[in-house]
């Protein structure tokens, strides 16, 4: 894999890449990630680094409760992970059980259960990950600039194209 490599060509796009697990210590102090990146140009990157990821996909991060690692319309790429090799403070994205996709830490394995949470939440998630929703491990974050959602983006560069068709 050229991951290596390429991370120096990303370096300036105001990502974190991280095997799977950080700390999760968290101070009132700590700032919400951002860049000058626009999210359009994050999620760009984060498409070519799935590519660079066997069985990776991205996801857009939404809320704060994994700020300071990622906020609003952070880019995050999963890669798959064997259930088996899970370790307390991986951060993993799964579904919980009204299908939502969770991006958060987990913590404690409970008998085949992992208990998670954000880490700037104080509550555990209500659902538990399973083998069965696990969807994989974060791999790479990539923060942006702004508030606009990239679907919002899509969907004005779609009127504005069906606007000039119909002139």
């Amino acid at each position: 894999m050229n991951v290596r490599r390429n991370l120096v060509l990303f370096l300036g796009l105001g990502l974190i890449f991280f095997p799977g697990s950080v700390d999760g210590k968290k101070t009132d102090t700590d700032p919400v990630p951002s860049s000058s990146t626009s999210v359009k140009s994050t999620a760009a990157v984060a498409r070519i680094v799935r590519w660079e990821v066997p069985g990776g996909s991205v996801m857009q991060g939404s809320g704060l409760s994994m700020a300071p690692i990622y906020g609003e319309n952070t880019q995050v790429v999963t890669m798959p992970i064997d259930f088996e090799d899970l370790k307390a403070e991986m951060i993993v994205a799964y579904r919980n059980r009204k299908g939502e996709l969770v991006v958060h830490q987990i913590v404690n394995k409970i008998g085949k259960k992992w208990l998670a949470r954000g880490i700037n939440n104080r509550t555990w998630d209500p659902d538990r990950v399973t083998e069965k929703n696990l969807v994989g491990v974060v791999y790479a974050v990539f923060n942006s600039k702004g508030s606009e959602n990239l679907i919002q983006t899509n969907e004005k560069i779609d009127k504005k194209s069906s606007k000039k068709k119909r002139k």
